[in-house]
């Protein structure tokens, strides 16, 4: 998911911070399905896989998903990440966080979602902003429940604590008034 909490260190990456995987955004503002960073070109969508703690860098690969929209790649990987669990012989104790990008700037709902049992709702909204804001969250809601019900059939949530906390939600001048 989204990061964001220092990259120009290696001390930085999440996998000096106790991370043994990383998938998503190391910096803000990217772009839902480029993945570039608005400020700019670059893609900042990295890969890092568990393997060598005393050079995490070494372990990060930036990684081509131009396209796909980061909420179902986010689900995607932590769906991966419940599946190997459920596998696993032994079911160790796990923390998994996952940190969506939605509702953040900028106002990119997914393309590929049926809004039409919200669309009433929707309709009533008449800010065109506030109406993407109000997709980016439905398209959350989506993938949440992706994850949750993962959780409930892998037998993970019969032993878990589900937080689901935002950091800040959408800006205003992002229409989130």
């Amino acid at each position: 998911g989204k990061w964001n909490l220092g990259h120009s260190r290696v001390d930085q990456l999440p996998q000096s911070r106790g991370f043994d995987k990383f998938y998503g955004y190391l910096t803000s503002d990217e772009h839902y399905y480029s993945h570039t960073n608005l400020a700019s070109p670059y893609v900042d969508f990295m890969d890092g896989k568990s393997g060598n703690t005393t050079d995490p860098q070494s372990t990060y690969e930036c990684v081509n998903e131009k396209g796909k929209y980061s909420a179902n790649l986010h689900t995607n990987r932590a769906l991966e990440y419940i599946d190997e669990w459920e596998k696993s012989e032994e079911k160790v104790p796990t923390f998994l966080y996952l940190a969506f990008q939605n509702p953040h700037y900028p106002l990119e709902p997914s393309n590929k979602i049926d809004y039409s049992s919200v669309q009433s709702i929707l309709d009533e909204i008449k800010d065109p902003d506030r109406q993407k804001a109000a997709r980016l969250v439905y398209s959350l809601d989506i993938e949440v429940k992706r994850v949750y019900e993962r959780l409930e059939s892998s037998g993970m949530m019969d032993n878990s604590i589900l937080v689901f906390a935002g950091d800040n939600g959408g800006g205003a001048q992002d229409g989130a008034r």
